[in-house]
């Protein structure tokens, strides 16, 4: 797992940045990496848990609808208010095949799971890769 951390303007305000193998036995160490993040600033504390298991299984699709040994990395960013969460995989093929397994209406519960939790989810294909997008207000 790679990681990148950066403060913005402002105690409340950073990323993280993370790449990591496309391989489920990273996902424990990836959930305690956002969950110690979040932890850092007391205004992200309501989102935490439900933060945690959306990037938890974003990241999960991600990997299971990923190309072979691409990378998925993730961008996190929290403003005074709002958090992003956003996961990016690489696929082969048809982007709307991709697209299809994550629309709400036929998607697995990591889907429901993810809406269950996050303010808003969107999923959008652009040159090779898809990023899905979750965002949550606190």
């Amino acid at each position: 797992m790679t990681l990148e951390y950066s403060p913005a303007d402002g105690s409340t305000a950073g990323q993280l940045d993370i790449a990591l193998p496309p391989h489920s036995s990273e996902l424990p160490a990836l959930r305690a990496t956002i969950t110690e993040w979040l932890r850092s600033n007391r205004d992200d504390r309501d989102v935490v848990d439900g933060a945690v298991l959306a990037a938890s299984e974003m990241t999960h699709l991600a990997m299971e609808h990923g190309a072979g040994e691409h990378p998925v990395v993730l961008h996190l960013r929290r403003t005074h208010s709002i958090l992003v969460i956003e996961v990016t995989l690489q696929y082969e093929g048809d982007a709307q095949d991709v697209l299809a397994g994550l629309e709400p209406s036929t998607a697995p519960m990591e889907v429901q799971i993810i809406e269950h939790f996050a303010d808003r989810l969107v999923a959008e294909a652009s040159g090779g890769a898809v990023t899905m997008r979750s965002t949550f207000h606190y």
